[in-house]
C-alpha cells in the first residue's frame, strides 16, 4: 500500500467521523434517539462491508475491509464521544455491565489488529481474524435485540456459512497438499 491509498483511507475516515459529528449534532435526522440511528447506521454499514469483503474477489477484499473499519471505527466514535463523552469510567463500566458491548468491544479489538496487520502487509499470518471479527459482530447485534427477527437470523445463518465454508475449504486445501 502506498502513501496515497493510506493518505485516501485517512482522509475518507475523517469525512464519516466529520459528518457523523455534524449529524449528531444539528438533529438532521427526525427522530426520538438520533444516536440510536446512527449506532444502527453505523453498525450494519460496517457489517455489510466486513460481509462483502468477506466474499469479494481478492482485489477488492482489502480496500472493502477498510471501508468496514471506517464504519466500525465511526461506531465506535458514536458511543465513546455521543454517549459518554470520552469518560472512561462511565465506558468501562458499561462494556462491564452489559454483555453486547463486551461482544462489540472484541470485535473492535481484533479489528484494529487486522488494521494493524494489514497496513504492515502481514495480514496473510491473521487472515482468518475477520471471520472471528464477523462472528463477535453478529453476536453484538443478537445480544442487544429482545427479539430476533428475520434478518438477525438471516445474518447468524450467513455468518455462521461464510465461517463454515472458509472452515472447509481450509480442511480442502491441506488435504491435498
Amino acid at each position: 500500500m502506498n502513501i496515497s491509498q493510506y493518505v485516501i483511507l485517512i482522509a475518507f475516515m475523517g469525512i464519516i467521523f466529520f459528518v457523523t459529528h455534524i449529524i449528531s449534532y444539528n438533529n438532521i435526522f427526525y427522530f426520538t434517539d438520533p444516536i440510536a440511528r446512527l449506532y444502527q447506521i453505523s453498525g450494519w454499514a460496517s457489517i455489510a462491508a466486513l460481509f462483502l469483503s468477506l466474499i469479494s474477489p481478492f482485489p477488492f477484499k482489502k480496500y472493502i475491509g477498510f471501508l468496514a473499519f471506517a464504519f466500525a471505527a465511526t461506531h465506535i466514535y458514536i458511543f465513546f464521544n455521543l454517549d459518554f463523552e470520552w469518560l472512561w469510567e462511565a465506558i468501562f463500566l458499561e462494556i462491564q455491565q452489559k454483555e453486547y458491548i463486551l461482544y462489540g468491544t472484541v470485535a473492535w479489538v481484533l479489528f484494529c489488529i487486522a488494521m494493524i496487520f494489514s497496513f504492515l502487509d502481514k495480514f496473510k499470518k491473521i487472515y482468518l481474524i475477520p471471520y472471528i471479527i464477523l462472528f463477535f459482530s453478529s453476536m453484538h447485534i443478537v445480544f442487544i435485540q429482545k427479539v430476533l427477527t428475520p434478518l438477525h437470523i438471516f445474518l447468524i445463518l450467513m455468518a455462521g456459512f461464510t465461517i463454515a465454508f472458509k472452515i472447509y475449504l481450509k480442511i480442502r486445501y491441506t488435504k491435498k497438499l
